[in-house]
Protein backbone atom coordinates (compact mmCIF):
# COMPACT_ATOMS: atom_id res chain seq x y z
CA UNK A 1 0.00 0.00 0.00
CA UNK A 2 2.66 2.19 0.77
CA UNK A 3 4.76 1.62 -2.63
CA UNK A 4 1.06 2.76 -4.58
CA UNK A 5 0.59 5.90 -2.19
CA UNK A 6 4.51 6.75 -2.86
CA UNK A 7 4.04 6.15 -6.64
CA UNK A 8 1.19 8.41 -6.53
CA UNK A 9 2.48 11.27 -4.35
CA UNK A 10 6.11 11.07 -6.41
CA UNK A 11 3.75 11.51 -9.45
CA UNK A 12 2.17 14.36 -8.25
CA UNK A 13 4.89 15.81 -7.06
CA UNK A 14 6.15 15.77 -10.94
CA UNK A 15 3.12 17.00 -12.47
CA UNK A 16 2.67 20.06 -10.39
CA UNK A 17 6.28 21.23 -10.27
CA UNK A 18 6.03 21.10 -14.15
CA UNK A 19 3.05 22.75 -14.20
CA UNK A 20 4.20 25.53 -11.76
CA UNK A 21 7.23 25.86 -13.74
CA UNK A 22 4.78 26.98 -16.82
CA UNK A 23 2.55 29.17 -14.96
CA UNK A 24 5.40 30.84 -12.95
CA UNK A 25 4.04 31.18 -9.95
CA UNK A 26 4.59 28.74 -6.95
CA UNK A 27 1.54 26.30 -6.00
CA UNK A 28 0.14 25.48 -2.93
CA UNK A 29 -0.53 21.86 -4.73
CA UNK A 30 3.00 21.34 -5.32
CA UNK A 31 4.26 22.18 -1.78
CA UNK A 32 1.58 19.82 -0.22
CA UNK A 33 2.30 16.90 -1.88
CA UNK A 34 5.92 17.20 -1.69
CA UNK A 35 5.01 17.12 2.23
CA UNK A 36 3.39 13.86 1.71
CA UNK A 37 5.73 12.82 -0.51
CA UNK A 38 8.53 13.27 2.30
CA UNK A 39 6.27 11.91 4.91
CA UNK A 40 5.78 8.65 2.68
CA UNK A 41 9.35 7.77 2.00
CA UNK A 42 9.56 8.58 6.22
CA UNK A 43 7.17 5.71 7.03
CA UNK A 44 8.81 3.68 3.68
CA UNK A 45 12.12 3.63 5.13
CA UNK A 46 10.71 3.27 8.88
CA UNK A 47 8.96 -0.29 7.78
CA UNK A 48 11.59 -1.53 5.93
CA UNK A 49 14.26 -0.08 8.22
CA UNK A 50 15.93 -4.04 8.93
CA UNK A 51 15.94 -5.02 5.35
CA UNK A 52 17.69 -1.80 4.32
CA UNK A 53 20.44 -2.39 7.26
CA UNK A 54 20.49 -6.00 5.71
CA UNK A 55 20.96 -4.95 2.11
CA UNK A 56 23.99 -2.28 3.41
CA UNK A 57 25.82 -4.96 5.01
CA UNK A 58 28.92 -7.01 3.49
CA UNK A 59 27.93 -10.43 1.95
CA UNK A 60 29.03 -13.72 3.98
CA UNK A 61 31.43 -15.88 1.89
CA UNK A 62 29.50 -19.21 1.36
CA UNK A 63 30.50 -22.45 0.32
CA UNK A 64 30.25 -22.94 -3.77
CA UNK A 65 26.74 -24.80 -4.72
CA UNK A 66 25.57 -26.79 -7.38
CA UNK A 67 23.98 -24.06 -10.06
CA UNK A 68 20.01 -24.15 -9.55
CA UNK A 69 17.35 -22.91 -11.82
CA UNK A 70 17.07 -19.29 -12.51
CA UNK A 71 15.76 -17.18 -9.42
CA UNK A 72 12.50 -16.08 -9.70
CA UNK A 73 11.78 -12.40 -10.37
CA UNK A 74 12.09 -10.19 -6.84
CA UNK A 75 8.66 -9.30 -6.03
CA UNK A 76 7.99 -5.48 -6.16
CA UNK A 77 7.68 -4.88 -2.63
CA UNK A 78 10.58 -7.12 -1.62
CA UNK A 79 12.91 -4.93 -3.39
CA UNK A 80 16.56 -4.27 -2.01
CA UNK A 81 18.55 -1.65 -2.46
CA UNK A 82 21.98 -2.10 -3.17
CA UNK A 83 24.86 0.34 -2.20
CA UNK A 84 25.63 0.64 -6.06
CA UNK A 85 22.06 1.55 -6.50
CA UNK A 86 21.98 3.84 -3.44
CA UNK A 87 25.14 5.72 -5.19
CA UNK A 88 23.39 6.10 -8.33
CA UNK A 89 20.71 7.44 -6.73
CA UNK A 90 22.18 10.42 -5.02
CA UNK A 91 24.32 11.10 -7.45
CA UNK A 92 21.03 11.39 -9.68
CA UNK A 93 19.36 13.50 -7.70
CA UNK A 94 22.28 16.17 -7.19
CA UNK A 95 22.62 16.44 -10.61
CA UNK A 96 18.93 17.25 -10.46
CA UNK A 97 19.01 19.87 -7.84
CA UNK A 98 22.25 21.22 -9.71
CA UNK A 99 20.36 22.06 -12.69
CA UNK A 100 17.01 22.84 -11.31
CA UNK A 101 19.27 25.76 -9.66
CA UNK A 102 21.70 26.54 -12.15
CA UNK A 103 19.67 26.62 -15.76
CA UNK A 104 17.30 29.59 -16.25
CA UNK A 105 13.51 27.20 -16.66
CA UNK A 106 11.50 30.73 -16.59
CA UNK A 107 11.23 30.40 -12.25
CA UNK A 108 9.70 33.80 -11.58
CA UNK A 109 11.60 36.93 -10.42
CA UNK A 110 12.53 37.22 -6.93
CA UNK A 111 11.97 40.72 -6.96
CA UNK A 112 8.75 42.52 -8.77
CA UNK A 113 11.10 46.35 -8.46
CA UNK A 114 10.69 47.71 -12.12
CA UNK A 115 7.84 44.88 -13.07
CA UNK A 116 4.48 46.07 -14.90
CA UNK A 117 2.00 44.69 -12.32
CA UNK A 118 -0.68 45.92 -14.21
CA UNK A 119 0.15 43.59 -17.05
CA UNK A 120 1.30 40.97 -14.97
CA UNK A 121 -1.98 40.96 -13.25
CA UNK A 122 -4.09 40.58 -16.09
CA UNK A 123 -2.16 37.76 -17.19
CA UNK A 124 -2.04 35.66 -13.95
CA UNK A 125 -6.40 36.32 -13.36
CA UNK A 126 -6.87 35.39 -16.83
CA UNK A 127 -9.05 31.72 -16.20
CA UNK A 128 -7.41 28.54 -17.78
CA UNK A 129 -6.65 24.94 -16.87
CA UNK A 130 -3.43 26.03 -15.45
CA UNK A 131 -5.81 28.46 -13.22
CA UNK A 132 -6.35 26.43 -10.01
CA UNK A 133 -2.35 25.66 -9.38
CA UNK A 134 -1.54 29.15 -8.94
CA UNK A 135 -4.44 29.84 -6.42
CA UNK A 136 -4.17 30.10 -2.55
CA UNK A 137 -6.20 27.19 -1.11
CA UNK A 138 -7.92 29.85 1.56
CA UNK A 139 -9.80 33.26 -0.45
CA UNK A 140 -11.42 33.74 3.29
CA UNK A 141 -14.88 34.67 4.21
CA UNK A 142 -17.86 36.56 2.85
CA UNK A 143 -17.46 40.61 5.27
CA UNK A 144 -20.79 41.79 6.87
CA UNK A 145 -22.46 43.59 3.11
CA UNK A 146 -23.12 46.67 4.67
CA UNK A 147 -21.05 48.95 6.53
CA UNK A 148 -22.32 51.49 9.43
CA UNK A 149 -20.73 53.68 12.21
CA UNK A 150 -22.81 53.18 15.49
CA UNK A 151 -22.63 56.67 17.14
CA UNK A 152 -22.50 58.75 14.16
CA UNK A 153 -24.90 61.36 13.47
CA UNK A 154 -27.39 60.40 10.74
CA UNK A 155 -29.15 62.67 8.20
CA UNK A 156 -31.90 61.45 6.90
CA UNK A 157 -31.90 61.97 3.15
CA UNK A 158 -35.61 62.99 1.16
CA UNK A 159 -36.65 59.77 -0.49
CA UNK A 160 -38.61 61.51 -3.31
CA UNK A 161 -37.40 60.18 -6.61
CA UNK A 162 -39.87 61.25 -8.80
CA UNK A 163 -37.83 63.55 -10.74
CA UNK A 164 -37.89 62.76 -14.66
CA UNK A 165 -35.04 65.03 -16.35
CA UNK A 166 -33.53 63.70 -19.46
CA UNK A 167 -33.64 60.44 -21.42
CA UNK A 168 -31.33 58.50 -21.49
CA UNK A 169 -30.10 58.87 -24.97
CA UNK A 170 -29.97 63.01 -24.40
CA UNK A 171 -27.92 62.56 -20.83
CA UNK A 172 -25.50 60.05 -22.48
CA UNK A 173 -25.13 62.63 -25.30
CA UNK A 174 -24.52 65.89 -23.20
CA UNK A 175 -22.48 64.37 -20.40
CA UNK A 176 -19.07 66.15 -20.42
CA UNK A 177 -16.63 66.55 -17.59
CA UNK A 178 -17.03 69.76 -15.91
CA UNK A 179 -14.36 71.42 -14.14
CA UNK A 180 -16.05 75.23 -13.30
CA UNK A 181 -19.14 75.58 -10.89
CA UNK A 182 -20.73 78.08 -9.43
CA UNK A 183 -20.98 79.55 -6.06
CA UNK A 184 -24.15 78.58 -5.31
CA UNK A 185 -24.90 74.86 -3.07
CA UNK A 186 -26.40 72.14 -4.23
CA UNK A 187 -29.93 71.90 -3.25
CA UNK A 188 -30.53 68.82 -0.77
CA UNK A 189 -33.11 67.34 -2.96
CA UNK A 190 -30.85 66.84 -5.88
CA UNK A 191 -28.06 65.54 -3.89
CA UNK A 192 -30.52 62.91 -2.43
CA UNK A 193 -31.22 62.18 -5.93
CA UNK A 194 -27.83 62.04 -7.34
CA UNK A 195 -26.76 59.68 -4.30
CA UNK A 196 -29.68 57.12 -4.57
CA UNK A 197 -29.26 57.35 -8.82
CA UNK A 198 -25.53 56.49 -8.35
CA UNK A 199 -25.82 53.61 -6.16
CA UNK A 200 -28.77 53.45 -4.09
CA UNK A 201 -31.37 50.38 -3.46
CA UNK A 202 -33.59 50.37 -6.13
CA UNK A 203 -35.36 46.65 -5.62
CA UNK A 204 -36.13 46.61 -2.13
CA UNK A 205 -37.52 43.06 -2.51
CA UNK A 206 -33.88 41.62 -3.52
CA UNK A 207 -31.70 44.66 -2.44
CA UNK A 208 -30.53 45.05 -5.63
CA UNK A 209 -28.85 48.71 -6.83
CA UNK A 210 -28.54 51.34 -9.31
CA UNK A 211 -25.05 49.88 -10.41
CA UNK A 212 -24.53 46.65 -11.75
CA UNK A 213 -21.99 44.32 -9.35
CA UNK A 214 -20.67 40.69 -9.84
CA UNK A 215 -22.59 38.77 -7.69
CA UNK A 216 -24.58 41.33 -6.26
CA UNK A 217 -21.94 41.53 -3.53
CA UNK A 218 -21.66 45.53 -3.54
CA UNK A 219 -17.95 46.13 -2.57
CA UNK A 220 -18.30 49.50 -3.23
CA UNK A 221 -18.77 52.33 -0.61
CA UNK A 222 -19.60 55.91 -1.06
CA UNK A 223 -18.23 59.24 0.81
CA UNK A 224 -19.77 62.40 0.19
CA UNK A 225 -17.12 64.80 0.96
CA UNK A 226 -19.49 68.00 1.21
CA UNK A 227 -18.35 71.54 0.74
CA UNK A 228 -21.67 73.20 -0.14
CA UNK A 229 -25.05 71.44 0.30
CA UNK A 230 -28.49 73.05 1.39
CA UNK A 231 -28.99 71.52 4.76
CA UNK A 232 -26.06 69.63 5.57
CA UNK A 233 -22.80 70.74 7.34
CA UNK A 234 -19.04 70.97 5.79
CA UNK A 235 -17.52 67.34 6.22
CA UNK A 236 -16.86 63.66 5.57
CA UNK A 237 -20.05 61.61 5.78
CA UNK A 238 -20.96 57.63 4.44
CA UNK A 239 -23.85 57.15 2.61
CA UNK A 240 -25.86 54.58 4.50
CA UNK A 241 -27.26 52.90 1.45
CA UNK A 242 -30.08 50.18 3.59
CA UNK A 243 -31.88 53.66 4.86
CA UNK A 244 -31.02 56.21 1.99
CA UNK A 245 -29.28 58.74 5.11
CA UNK A 246 -25.58 60.10 5.85
CA UNK A 247 -23.61 59.40 8.82
CA UNK A 248 -21.62 62.29 9.53
CA UNK A 249 -17.47 61.09 10.28
CA UNK A 250 -16.00 64.43 10.48
CA UNK A 251 -17.35 67.99 10.46
CA UNK A 252 -15.28 71.02 8.66
CA UNK A 253 -13.99 72.34 5.88
CA UNK A 254 -11.79 70.04 3.76
CA UNK A 255 -11.26 71.76 0.50
CA UNK A 256 -7.50 72.64 1.69
CA UNK A 257 -6.71 69.34 2.42
CA UNK A 258 -8.24 67.55 -0.89
CA UNK A 259 -6.91 70.32 -2.86
CA UNK A 260 -3.13 69.38 -1.51
CA UNK A 261 -3.96 65.40 -1.88
CA UNK A 262 -5.63 65.80 -5.43
CA UNK A 263 -1.87 67.59 -6.78
CA UNK A 264 -3.34 71.21 -6.38
CA UNK A 265 -6.14 70.34 -8.69
CA UNK A 266 -8.41 73.86 -8.87
CA UNK A 267 -11.65 72.36 -9.68
CA UNK A 268 -11.59 70.86 -5.89
CA UNK A 269 -11.71 74.45 -4.41
CA UNK A 270 -14.36 75.19 -6.47
CA UNK A 271 -16.92 72.08 -6.37
CA UNK A 272 -19.91 71.77 -4.20
CA UNK A 273 -18.87 68.12 -3.37
CA UNK A 274 -16.02 65.25 -3.76
CA UNK A 275 -17.83 62.06 -3.61
CA UNK A 276 -15.17 59.22 -2.99
CA UNK A 277 -15.83 55.49 -4.10
CA UNK A 278 -14.01 53.16 -2.04
CA UNK A 279 -13.87 49.52 -2.75
CA UNK A 280 -14.14 46.66 -0.05
CA UNK A 281 -12.53 43.78 -1.34
CA UNK A 282 -13.29 41.08 0.44
CA UNK A 283 -16.90 41.45 -0.46
CA UNK A 284 -15.89 40.41 -3.72
CA UNK A 285 -12.73 38.23 -3.26
CA UNK A 286 -14.09 35.01 -1.11
CA UNK A 287 -16.13 34.37 -4.33
CA UNK A 288 -14.51 35.33 -7.34
CA UNK A 289 -10.65 34.61 -6.00
CA UNK A 290 -7.96 35.60 -8.65
CA UNK A 291 -10.28 38.11 -10.78
CA UNK A 292 -11.94 40.26 -7.92
CA UNK A 293 -9.80 43.33 -8.08
CA UNK A 294 -11.19 43.58 -11.54
CA UNK A 295 -14.80 42.92 -10.98
CA UNK A 296 -14.35 45.50 -7.61
CA UNK A 297 -12.48 48.59 -10.38
CA UNK A 298 -15.61 47.37 -12.90
CA UNK A 299 -17.96 48.32 -10.48
CA UNK A 300 -16.47 52.03 -9.66
CA UNK A 301 -16.69 52.67 -13.36
CA UNK A 302 -20.35 51.55 -13.64
CA UNK A 303 -20.87 54.15 -10.23
CA UNK A 304 -18.71 56.82 -11.80
CA UNK A 305 -20.67 56.84 -15.07
CA UNK A 306 -24.23 57.13 -13.59
CA UNK A 307 -23.23 60.38 -10.93
CA UNK A 308 -21.95 61.65 -14.41
CA UNK A 309 -25.54 60.84 -16.01
CA UNK A 310 -27.66 61.75 -13.07
CA UNK A 311 -25.69 65.20 -13.02
CA UNK A 312 -26.54 65.63 -16.56
CA UNK A 313 -30.15 65.12 -16.07
CA UNK A 314 -30.24 66.93 -12.67
CA UNK A 315 -28.68 70.05 -14.49
CA UNK A 316 -25.40 69.75 -12.31
CA UNK A 317 -21.85 69.60 -13.26
CA UNK A 318 -19.44 66.38 -12.60
CA UNK A 319 -15.59 65.86 -13.53
CA UNK A 320 -13.94 62.28 -12.48
CA UNK A 321 -10.73 62.83 -10.48
CA UNK A 322 -8.21 59.83 -10.93
CA UNK A 323 -4.76 61.98 -9.60
CA UNK A 324 -5.01 61.69 -5.89
CA UNK A 325 -2.68 60.66 -3.18
CA UNK A 326 -4.15 57.62 -1.93
CA UNK A 327 -3.17 57.13 1.70
CA UNK A 328 -3.95 60.76 2.20
CA UNK A 329 -7.19 60.00 1.27
CA UNK A 330 -7.75 57.06 2.79
CA UNK A 331 -7.06 58.35 6.52
CA UNK A 332 -9.71 61.64 5.63
CA UNK A 333 -11.94 58.70 5.25
CA UNK A 334 -10.73 56.82 8.21
CA UNK A 335 -9.66 53.57 6.02
CA UNK A 336 -6.77 51.15 6.69
CA UNK A 337 -6.28 51.07 2.29
CA UNK A 338 -5.25 47.47 2.80
CA UNK A 339 -8.73 45.99 3.73
CA UNK A 340 -11.04 49.12 2.22
CA UNK A 341 -9.11 51.82 -0.05
CA UNK A 342 -10.03 54.45 -2.35
CA UNK A 343 -10.95 54.10 -6.19
CA UNK A 344 -12.34 56.91 -7.46
CA UNK A 345 -13.19 60.63 -6.65
CA UNK A 346 -15.73 62.80 -8.46
CA UNK A 347 -16.06 66.63 -8.01
CA UNK A 348 -19.73 67.90 -8.49
CA UNK A 349 -21.45 71.60 -8.34
CA UNK A 350 -23.55 73.59 -9.92
CA UNK A 351 -22.94 74.66 -13.07
CA UNK A 352 -22.45 78.22 -14.98
CA UNK A 353 -24.44 79.38 -18.06
CA UNK A 354 -24.40 77.80 -21.20
CA UNK A 355 -21.94 79.94 -22.81
CA UNK A 356 -19.31 79.64 -19.60
CA UNK A 357 -19.99 76.06 -19.53
CA UNK A 358 -18.57 75.29 -22.99
CA UNK A 359 -15.52 76.68 -22.28
CA UNK A 360 -14.95 74.71 -19.54
CA UNK A 361 -15.67 71.01 -21.06
CA UNK A 362 -13.44 67.91 -21.27
CA UNK A 363 -13.95 64.96 -21.62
Amino acid sequence: MIDFLLIGTFLTVALTGLLADVVGEGSPFHRYSAYSFTALVGVHLYLNRWALLAGFSWPKKEAKKAPSAAPSPTPWGKLRWSRRGFLWSGLGAAVGFVLGKGLPWGQPPTSWEGEDLGKRYHQWSQPGPLAAFRRPLDWGLSPPPYKSYPGAPVMALPRDFSYRGLSVEEAIQLRRSIRDYTDQPIPLKKFSHLLYMAGGITEPRRALRAAPSAGALYPIEIYPIVFKVEGLAPGVYHYEVREHALSRLQEGDFRPALFRHCAGQELVLRASAIIALTGIFQRTRWKYQDRYYRYVLLEAGHIGQNIYLAATSLGLGTCAIGAFFDQEINRLLGIDGAEEAVLYLLAVGTIQSAGAQSSSEGS
